[in-house]
């Protein structure tokens, strides 16, 4: 683990240097995502403590780095114009809260995510008649709306990610249905 992000660092500071965009995004998510177990993160920050207080500085406390960097990538992802990264981006953003046990930032962080998944499916295939998704819809008879996946292949990744977060975060705040809802979307 500790080579994999001294190898990513290098990336992401070669990239930086370079006007990379979407090596910078990529690599500050994978970093993200290899910050999230304490375990790693304590053997990293103990390893690479200057390197990885680079990428935050003084603002930023270590303990919150995962997060700062997800939401930095879905802001270079933007900025790239990759919107299916800026979505991977915030799930993994999503994921960061729900392990600190901010179960409804993450909500609002997935449904963002779905959301945009909306704009994304809507941009290959404008009135289809599809409802749009959402997270978890209990008005409606208790069934989530759905979306056939055979036209996008990256949809249902995507989907899958973000529903998967969903339901760690509904069942957070004890919203069992929703996080049924999800789990079984």
């Amino acid at each position: 683990v500790l080579q994999r992000a001294d190898n990513v660092l290098n990336v992401l500071a070669r990239s930086e240097r370079e006007g990379q965009l979407w090596l910078v995004a990529d690599s500050k998510l994978m970093l993200s995502v290899l910050l999230r177990n304490d375990e790693t993160k304590e053997q990293l920050v103990n390893s690479l403590s200057s390197r990885l207080r680079g990428l935050c500085g003084d603002s930023v406390n270590i303990e919150q780095l995962p997060y700062h960097l997800a939401a930095s990538a879905v802001r270079d992802f933007e900025a790239y114009g990759d919107e299916y990264m800026a979505i991977e981006a915030l799930t993994v953003a999503a994921s960061c809260a729900t392990q600190k046990g901010d179960f409804e930032f993450a909500l609002l962080l997935l449904d963002s995510a779905m959301l945009r998944i909306n704009s994304y499916y809507n941009k290959y295939y404008p009135n289809d008649g599809l409802l749009p998704l959402i997270l978890s819809d209990v008005e409606e008879e208790g069934e989530s709306s759905r979306i056939e996946c055979d036209s996008i292949d990256n949809i249902c990744e995507c989907m899958l990610s973000v529903r998967r977060e969903a339901s760690c975060a509904y069942a957070g705040v004890g919203d069992k249905y929703a996080s049924d809802v999800n789990r079984n979307a």
